[in-house]
């Protein structure tokens, strides 16, 4: 199972950052030992896939065609804590919460098209539906700072690590306009398949140090980063529209 395949690779990486704890420093650590900061996150794909789709049974002959739309900010903050095992090599910890939309139109067709009516003359009921999800998701990785002896190789890092996501509240409206004119509408919440969800976290980035006009001569790092994220299982799935499992993210990160 994917999810057994994080799982070890967690493991995996707790084993090989407590060894680097007996590691030898570098003269000049990446990080302070410990370090707290914010990162502004840019959501480079959508978290949602829509598309257009059609179905159809016999009995009832009924005919359904269907089309989405979503929308999630594309840039989201969040605090992060980070400490250091060795002078290379640190843990990350983030808290992270988004906040999603998408909305599904769905068409459905009743009966047979009269061939003498010139169209398409069969009752139609439009099924109008609108969801708002709030994610809270934690990324955990391990840093690796150093990747060669040039100042800028030196500055390089590649991260490694999983993501909780839980789904939070979600809402649901969804509205019946029949074809005689009638109107109904209900809030029964979209259940999700997936309440929570592991993800593999890949990145690479570079750590910063630049000399700021400060009074106090507080150290600051900043942290230009790119992310993959392939999530395990989708947490929404309809007709027209379903979770993206693979995500791709960049941002920066500001730490004292």
């Amino acid at each position: 199972m994917i999810f057994g395949k994080y799982c070890i690779t967690a493991v995996c990486l707790c084993a090989w950052c407590g060894t680097s704890l007996c590691a030898g420093d570098d003269p000049e650590p990446a990080v302070r030992r410990l370090s707290f900061g914010f990162r502004v996150e840019y959501l480079a794909s959508p978290l949602f896939k829509t598309f257009y789709a059609t179905g159809s049974t016999t009995n009832p002959v009924t005919d359904y065609t269907s089309t989405a739309t979503s929308h999630t900010p594309r840039f989201t903050p969040m605090p992060l804590v980070e400490y250091r095992l060795s002078n290379r090599i640190s843990l990350r910890g983030e808290l992270e919460f988004r906040h999603a939309q998408y909305q599904q139109v769905m068409l459905v067709r009743s009966g047979v098209i009269d061939p003498n009516a010139g169209g398409d003359d069969r009752v139609t009921t439009t099924i109008r539906e609108t969801n708002t999800i709030n994610y809270w998701q934690i990324p955990v990785v391990a840093n690796y700072y150093g990747l060669g002896r040039t100042p800028w190789l030196r500055r390089t890092f590649v991260s490694a690590g999983a993501e909780l996501r839980h789904v939070g509240e979600t809402r649901t409206g969804t509205e019946y306009t029949n074809a005689d004119g009638t109107y109904n509408y209900n809030e029964n919440p979209v259940l999700a398949n997936l309440n929570n969800q592991v993800g593999f976290v890949a990145a690479a980035g570079l750590r910063l140090r630049p000399h700021f006009p400060l009074k106090w001569h507080i150290p600051i790092g900043v942290t230009p980063e790119a992310r993959f994220v392939r999530w395990e299982g989708r947490a929404f799935q309809g007709p027209s529209y379903r979770s993206a499992q693979n995500l791709v993210e960049g941002g920066i990160g500001f730490s004292f």
